[in-house]
């Protein structure tokens, strides 16, 4: 089997406890919130996310919310 791309690589619980500092689902919870990591919280409650989102976290992505300029285009 082909290993994973690490930026798709998910997360094991080893490496998210030793992220955040915390053991409990809940604090990793609020660890990831606070910084802007996406997650996702499994039927058993356990927190997983992916190096990507590691590493990239919502709060530093740039969104383009702003409509062009069109008339620069003339």
């Amino acid at each position: 089997m082909q290993e994973a791309p690490q930026a798709t690589q998910v997360v094991t619980e080893s490496e998210l406890q030793d992220i955040t500092g915390a053991k409990m689902a809940y604090k990793q919870r609020e660890v990831l919130e606070k910084h802007g990591i996406f997650y996702i919280e499994r039927l058993d409650g356990a927190i997983r996310t992916t190096w990507h989102h590691i590493n990239n976290p919502l709060n530093r992505q740039k969104l383009d919310t702003e409509e062009p300029d069109w008339s620069s285009m003339e």
